[in-house]
């Protein structure tokens, strides 16, 4: 299956049909919308990138019609089924993330496994620092999108907060991750 976005829903319209496309709302509802291909396009594709931007896809699915009058050599079709990305949380356990926010409270190491006294970071520009591998070295089939849905969360609920530290490798002031030890998973 091949996931459908705003930018390659046009490959699945075919000017010989009106044109019916199944909408994933933000609820799990599915809402049908029936279009002329004459009709302007751009109204399904601004809905699609607005489902798009909240996480809800829909996948594309070649079916094979049998043959008919009109086409008597058959005919295939694109359907447009419902998607949903899978759950950052899914196969997480107490015991893993405590193990997850000890990595990070203890802060990078060095190449002997002894602390360096640097603190990981969710910063983009912060490429050696990045917090999001800790969760992927503990749970190595999450993908980097769901490891960052983990530290995102734990970011708003102030499990982690950014604050100040003396990075004593760069020898300046910088922004690390900390652990408030009193919101930990129990």
């Amino acid at each position: 299956m091949s996931m459908v976005t705003p930018g390659s829903i046009r490959s699945l319209l075919d000017s010989r049909f009106a044109v019916l496309f199944l909408l994933t709302l933000g609820s799990g509802q599915v809402a049908l919308r029936a279009q002329s291909p004459a009709q302007s396009v751009d109204s399904y594709l601004s809905q699609a990138a607005k489902l798009e931007q909240g996480g809800d896809y829909a996948g594309a699915e070649k079916v094979y019609l049998d043959a008919t009058k009109e086409y008597p050599k058959g005919d295939t079709i694109q359907v447009v089924e419902p998607w949903r990305p899978p759950d950052a949380w899914s196969d997480t356990t107490t015991d893993g993330l405590n193990a997850i926010l000890n990595d990070i409270e203890q802060g990078l190491i060095d190449k002997n496994g002894k602390p360096t006294g640097q603190r990981y970071s969710n910063a983009p520009a912060a490429t050696d620092r990045q917090v999001w591998p800790v969760v992927q070295n503990h749970y190595p089939d999450k993908s980097e999108a769901e490891c960052r849905t983990i530290i995102h969360k734990w970011l708003e609920t102030k499990l982690l907060y950014p604050d100040d530290y003396r990075d004593p490798v760069d020898r300046r002031k910088r922004k690390g991750l900390f652990v408030d030890a009193a919101k930990r998973p129990s």
